[in-house]
């Protein structure tokens, strides 16, 4: 009768609108999604520094997050965090242990860093670490496609830890910010995902980028003796390729270091 006919035409077009955006994803490009980390650092000193990891492809975030956990196992931080400010003496070995592994599985990551002059600042330091964050996102995706790391269709996600400055109304700016210069440069090829901040015991790779950004304010703002920290530092520098003056080191393209 009538509800049986109904029920036919819903069906029709219930399968009709399935084959339409069957059709629509296989028209569409597949989108890529570059992961990215980042950390603050110096707010009290000279130089104000945001250090980001970028992992460009998510199965790669999986992977990674396991080999660092397994590591993790035998190491001095089994039950805790790895933070570079909480370093003592008797963490060297392990903090290098820790770089080497990172060192050795960064094929597809890339390490950024942002700085500015706190001197130089006409806003509070609140603000300028979350345009610190946005600038690094911005000039990091232009820093990824003209170096051919990443092709377009991407989009591009940030995790910043949620024990610093950001709050989820300084997120949804830098978002928007974003957002609107990609479409400005890329139109819709490229695009920002989800800006969040989760705490850091959560996330290996906010526990990396912290370790990053440790480093980088270590060589940038440490003014004191030479001690077991600027060993680390330097070590994760130098054995990671992340550069502290734009193109310091030639043929690199997995780092980049911007100043404001």
């Amino acid at each position: 009768g009538l509800f049986q006919a109904d029920d036919r035409v819903r069906r029709r077009r219930q399968a009709l609108q399935e084959d339409t955006r069957e059709a629509e994803v296989e028209d569409r490009p597949s989108r890529n999604v570059v992961k990215v980390f980042s950390d603050e650092t110096g707010k009290n000193q000279e130089f104000v520094c945001v250090a980001s990891v970028w992992v460009l492809s998510g199965y790669e975030m999986f992977r990674l997050t396991r080999t660092i956990l397994a590591w993790r196992e035998g190491s001095p931080w089994a039950r805790g965090e790895l933070h570079f400010a909480d370093l003592k003496r008797h963490h060297v070995d392990a903090a290098l242990a820790y770089v080497d592994l990172i060192a050795a599985n960064r094929t597809l990551l890339s390490f950024k860093v942002i700085a500015i002059e706190r001197a130089t600042l006409r806003r509070s330091v609140e603000e300028a670490v979350q345009r610190l964050h946005e600038h690094m996102l911005i000039r990091g995706a232009q820093h990824e496609i003209q170096s051919r790391r990443i092709a377009l269709p991407q989009e591009i996600s940030l995790t910043v830890d949620a024990e610093e400055s950001l709050d989820a109304i300084a997120c949804a700016d830098i978002k928007r910010r974003a957002a609107d210069e990609f479409q400005r440069e890329h139109g819709a090829e490229l695009t920002v995902g989800d800006v969040t901040a989760v705490s850091s015991h959560k996330s290996e790779l906010v526990q990396l980028a912290d370790f990053v950004a440790g480093a980088v304010n270590r060589r940038k703002n440490h003014r004191g003796e030479r001690g077991y920290k600027d060993d680390i530092a330097d070590a994760v520098i130098d054995r990671l390729g992340i550069q502290l003056q734009p193109n310091e080191i030639p043929g690199v393209d997995a780092s980049a270091w911007f100043s404001l």
